[in-house]
């Protein structure tokens, strides 16, 4: 009898860890699978950061109907479709999503994390004639960026754009002066350490400088690449990096 008994219980306890061992190997497939149609639907948009009266949703305009005026609304989410053609017969059209943030400071940092799992690439603007006003909050908004776990996990591109060189040398800072408030802000924030751009390995982060205002731009072919017509645009390098992140 106890023998009976005993044999039913190990029956039972084999049957119990055999179906614990199903159930753990179901959920660790549900969960690589979403895992993977996460990753795989994550990077499809380009995303416009910035703090209140940066350009950004004058970039928006820009990069999606070339209006050169602000009609939208900066107090909400902008959705819009960009098209990428570089007049090729071996590369298709890419059509890049692309979603501006406002920059209220109430509401930035709550619509950056609910739009962050989309996003290919970023664009950070700034506005380089008051970049030292508003440098506390610059510099708490990009430490959001720099330290997230999923931009790190797939290597964000991230363009910091200083806005509004247009202006004479004497309304503006340059790259180098912006790169090194920045730096020295973040290492305010980051507290332990000096903080280098050099030293992130898993964002890439590039600098370019600009204007939103009176820009434009041509496509065309070259014997070696397309690529975009050098001019008078104020916003090439800008569309330089938005063709070098989605066609690489």
């Amino acid at each position: 009898m106890n023998t009976r008994l005993i044999n039913e219980n190990i029956q039972f306890l084999t049957c119990f860890i055999l179906i614990f061992i199903c159930l753990i190997i179901t959920i660790i497939y549900l969960w690589l699978k979403h895992r993977k149609l996460s990753l795989k639907f994550r990077q499809t948009s380009l995303l416009l950061c910035g703090v209140a009266n940066s350009g950004k949703t004058l970039l928006f305009n820009r990069l999606i109907s070339n209006v050169n005026k602000q009609k939208l609304n900066s107090m909400i989410v902008h959705h819009g479709t960009m098209t990428l053609d570089y007049l090729s017969t071996d590369r298709h059209l890419r059509h890049v999503q692309v979603i501006d943030l406002p920059s209220h400071s109430r509401q930035s940092i709550h619509n950056f994390h609910a739009y962050k799992s989309h996003v290919k690439g970023v664009i950070f603007v700034i506005d380089s004639t008051t970049i030292e006003d508003n440098l506390v909050d610059i510099g708490n908004y990009l430490y959001e960026i720099l330290t997230d776990r999923i931009f790190r996990e797939q290597h964000l591109n991230l363009l910091i754009f200083c806005n509004k060189q247009d202006l004479d040398e004497y309304h503006h800072h340059d790259i180098q002066t912006i790169r090194n408030l920045l730096e020295n802000q973040l290492t305010k924030i980051f507290v332990d350490q000096t903080f280098q751009f050099d030293d992130i390995n898993d964002i890439r982060i590039e600098f370019v400088e600009g204007s939103v205002v009176n820009t434009g731009f041509q496509l065309l072919n070259t014997q070696d690449d397309e690529v975009l017509r050098e001019s008078t645009s104020q916003l090439l390098r800008v569309h330089q990096w938005i063709a070098r992140v989605w066609f690489q």
